[in-house]
């Protein structure tokens, strides 16, 4: 279990890096069904985050293991891709020093809250 208590400011940009890790991971292949099992779960991740900062207040978001994994995968894989591809967009950019942070906060000693 892993519990953040996160503003509506990391919410949103978890949902953008979550949505976009999932939508860039799976933009250029044939998928088959784990492929589209694996992209809705992130989908339906950010879409999570998305409507808690909608609420505009600051939310404890309580993760399962496998929950946090899929969190931690998605945002080390999306961090990397916007490093590597040398350049960022503006959304990109706002929310990369907050989901930097949320990942290292994902890596804290259990009942580390953020």
């Amino acid at each position: 279990m892993l519990d953040l208590d996160l503003t509506p400011e990391q919410l949103a940009a978890l949902a953008h890096a979550v949505t976009a890790a999932g939508l860039e991971r799976h933009r250029h292949q044939e998928m088959d069904v784990d492929d589209v099992l694996a992209m809705r779960r992130l989908l339906s991740l950010g879409d999570g985050f998305a409507h808690m900062a909608a609420r505009g207040a600051i939310n404890t978001v309580r993760l399962s293991a496998d929950e946090a994994r899929t969190l931690r995968g998605a945002l080390s894989g999306w961090l990397d891709d916007i490093r590597q591809r040398g350049w960022q967009r503006d959304d990109d950019r706002d929310a990369a020093p907050v989901a930097q942070d949320i990942l290292r906060s994902c890596w804290a000693p259990a009942g580390a809250v953020m």
